[in-house]
Protein backbone atom coordinates (compact mmCIF):
# COMPACT_ATOMS: atom_id res chain seq x y z
CA UNK A 1 0.00 0.00 0.00
CA UNK A 2 1.30 3.45 -0.81
CA UNK A 3 0.85 6.17 1.54
CA UNK A 4 -2.26 7.69 0.35
CA UNK A 5 -4.45 4.58 0.71
CA UNK A 6 -3.10 4.57 4.53
CA UNK A 7 -4.58 7.85 4.78
CA UNK A 8 -7.72 6.63 3.38
CA UNK A 9 -7.71 3.43 5.55
CA UNK A 10 -7.29 6.30 8.84
CA UNK A 11 -9.78 8.57 7.67
CA UNK A 12 -12.21 5.02 7.38
CA UNK A 13 -11.46 3.61 10.56
CA UNK A 14 -11.93 7.56 12.70
CA UNK A 15 -15.28 7.93 10.90
CA UNK A 16 -16.16 4.38 12.06
CA UNK A 17 -15.29 4.91 15.51
CA UNK A 18 -16.90 8.03 15.53
CA UNK A 19 -20.07 6.29 14.19
CA UNK A 20 -20.06 3.64 17.34
CA UNK A 21 -19.12 6.10 19.60
CA UNK A 22 -21.80 8.34 18.81
CA UNK A 23 -24.37 5.69 18.58
CA UNK A 24 -23.21 4.69 22.51
CA UNK A 25 -23.22 7.57 23.37
CA UNK A 26 -27.32 7.86 22.32
CA UNK A 27 -28.10 4.58 23.52
CA UNK A 28 -26.04 5.32 27.31
CA UNK A 29 -27.57 8.90 27.37
CA UNK A 30 -31.04 7.69 27.20
CA UNK A 31 -30.90 4.75 29.78
CA UNK A 32 -31.70 1.44 29.86
CA UNK A 33 -35.16 0.30 31.07
CA UNK A 34 -37.34 -2.73 31.07
CA UNK A 35 -40.02 -0.77 30.72
CA UNK A 36 -39.01 0.71 27.12
CA UNK A 37 -40.87 -1.49 24.00
CA UNK A 38 -37.68 -2.97 22.08
CA UNK A 39 -36.90 -1.71 18.92
CA UNK A 40 -37.43 -3.75 15.51
CA UNK A 41 -33.63 -4.95 15.54
CA UNK A 42 -33.64 -5.88 19.68
CA UNK A 43 -37.36 -7.39 19.05
CA UNK A 44 -35.55 -9.69 15.74
CA UNK A 45 -32.56 -10.71 17.10
CA UNK A 46 -34.46 -11.09 20.80
CA UNK A 47 -36.68 -13.65 19.09
CA UNK A 48 -33.91 -15.55 17.20
CA UNK A 49 -31.97 -15.77 20.12
CA UNK A 50 -34.70 -17.19 21.92
CA UNK A 51 -35.64 -19.30 19.24
CA UNK A 52 -32.39 -20.79 19.09
CA UNK A 53 -31.83 -21.39 22.63
CA UNK A 54 -34.56 -24.11 22.73
CA UNK A 55 -34.54 -27.44 21.87
CA UNK A 56 -36.76 -28.37 18.23
CA UNK A 57 -38.26 -31.02 20.89
CA UNK A 58 -39.46 -28.68 23.58
CA UNK A 59 -40.33 -26.01 20.88
CA UNK A 60 -42.51 -28.62 19.39
CA UNK A 61 -44.18 -29.40 22.54
CA UNK A 62 -47.86 -29.86 23.04
CA UNK A 63 -49.43 -29.09 26.48
CA UNK A 64 -50.23 -32.43 27.93
CA UNK A 65 -53.18 -31.01 30.05
CA UNK A 66 -56.21 -29.97 28.11
CA UNK A 67 -57.83 -26.70 28.60
CA UNK A 68 -61.15 -27.34 30.79
CA UNK A 69 -63.08 -25.06 33.29
CA UNK A 70 -61.57 -27.05 36.52
CA UNK A 71 -58.13 -26.67 34.95
CA UNK A 72 -58.12 -23.13 34.05
CA UNK A 73 -59.98 -22.68 37.42
CA UNK A 74 -56.91 -24.13 39.35
CA UNK A 75 -54.33 -22.58 37.17
CA UNK A 76 -56.06 -19.19 38.56
CA UNK A 77 -55.74 -20.23 42.17
CA UNK A 78 -52.39 -21.13 41.96
CA UNK A 79 -51.63 -17.95 40.43
CA UNK A 80 -53.48 -15.89 43.19
CA UNK A 81 -51.48 -18.17 45.49
CA UNK A 82 -47.42 -18.39 44.35
CA UNK A 83 -47.25 -15.73 41.55
CA UNK A 84 -49.41 -12.75 42.34
CA UNK A 85 -47.02 -11.40 44.94
CA UNK A 86 -45.08 -10.59 42.78
CA UNK A 87 -46.49 -10.26 39.32
CA UNK A 88 -49.90 -8.67 40.63
CA UNK A 89 -53.08 -10.33 40.00
CA UNK A 90 -53.49 -9.06 36.12
CA UNK A 91 -49.77 -10.05 35.47
CA UNK A 92 -48.72 -6.44 35.20
CA UNK A 93 -45.98 -6.57 37.99
CA UNK A 94 -47.43 -3.64 39.34
CA UNK A 95 -48.65 -4.62 43.06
Amino acid sequence: MNRGNYKYLILIVLIAVAGVSLWGWTVLSRGFSARDEPGSTEAFVAGRMRRMAIPRTARDAKNPVAASPEVISGAMKHFADHCAICHANDGAGKR
